[in-house]
């Protein structure tokens, strides 16, 4: 059974940091680095070397979350570490943020993390 480490958006700031620094850890077979940019991820690969599984994913989407959750009941990996690192937010008044603006950001930032958690829990 393979010992995996989850990352959500591993393809830039602290999820690639996250990403590198577990992919050094030789208790983990492999890093599934999530992300929605498959050059992005594509060059984790290329830096960090062939235990960086790249999966192309919108977190917000719910017919993709249902595909990732086949594939871990599909494999059943180990999951050792889950990093629910995506996010986004947009810097300003309040009232100056679209009301699909908003939405996107709670889907991502709290409606992802709750799905991704449930998704890998055992």
């Amino acid at each position: 059974m393979q010992k995996i480490a989850i990352i959500t958006g591993a393809d830039s700031g602290l999820g690639r940091e996250y990403t590198q620094q577990i992919a050094e850890d030789l208790n983990i077979d492999e890093v599934w680095a999530l992300a929605k940019t498959p050059a992005r991820l594509q060059r984790l690969v290329q830096d960090f070397g062939q235990r960086i599984i790249p999966v192309e994913i919108d977190l917000t989407d719910p017919i993709q979350l249902a595909d990732f959750h086949r594939r871990l009941t599909t494999e059943q990996p180990r999951i050792f570490w889950l990093i629910n690192n995506a996010g986004s937010g947009k810097f300003g008044p309040f009232e100056k943020i679209k009301t699909l603006e908003a939405v996107q950001i709670v889907d991502l930032n709290c409606r992802a993390v709750i799905a991704m958690t449930s998704i890998c829990l055992p």
